[in-house]
């Protein structure tokens, strides 16, 4: 994915006010926000198979913070590259072209 647009804006209405803005130039449809969903849904499990008890049931041990680590950035490679490859993501026009399209409006008379 893109990285956004950062650009600063000084804003002048009430009270001053210097913004650090993000302009994300590329979004992910809803195909792509489902998949991120079901991955925190599903993806992080801090468990991992320690054996059974007594009676035949698994037991899980807790997962290291480096196995944690190590396992969201395996899923974390696997998703960008899912998204990639099925095209799940739209592009977003510029901040100066939103502006642009925004003041043809206006001045065609229709409302943004």
């Amino acid at each position: 994915m893109r990285n956004p647009d950062i650009f600063a804006r000084d804003d002048w209405s009430k009270n001053y006010k210097h913004s650090i803005i993000q302009h994300h130039r590329e979004c992910l449809n809803f195909q792509g926000q489902i998949f991120i969903e079901l991955i925190k849904h599903f993806g992080i499990v801090a468990g991992k198979p320690g054996g059974e008890d007594t009676l035949g049931r698994s037991i899980l041990d807790l997962q290291t913070p480096e196995e944690i680590i190590d396992r969201a950035r395996t899923l974390t490679k696997l998703a960008a590259r899912v998204v990639a490859d099925e095209q799940w993501t739209y592009q977003v026009p510029s901040y100066d072209d939103l502006v642009k399209a925004s003041e043809k409006d206006d001045s065609n008379g229709r409302d943004k």
